[in-house]
């Protein structure tokens, strides 16, 4: 588990990439993971616009990295039916 990692080794940063891809519960202990661990941090990929917004008030812009998967995804990534970014 990520917040165990984290704090076995405090010194590291460490960052939840796609800030956990399961149900909802999971990107909600994500974030309360991050409010009790100082070296952890949420990644935006794969998030709705809502979520991203809910980290912000959260957790603070300080520990929210913004992501995307257009890399590997390429443009299309934004233009999907329904968009993966909305908002």
């Amino acid at each position: 588990m990520a917040s165990q990692l984290a704090e076995r080794f405090s010194t590291v940063p460490i960052m939840l990439y796609h800030t956990y891809l399961g149900p909802d519960e999971g990107r909600h202990r994500a974030s309360q993971h991050v409010r009790e661990q100082s070296n952890l941090y949420l990644e935006t990929s794969w998030c709705r616009w809502r979520e991203v917004a809910r980290f912000l008030g959260e957790v603070g812009p300080d520990r929210v990295l913004f992501g995307s998967d257009d890399a590997v995804d390429g443009p299309h990534h934004y233009c999907r039916r329904p968009p993966n970014v909305e908002g």
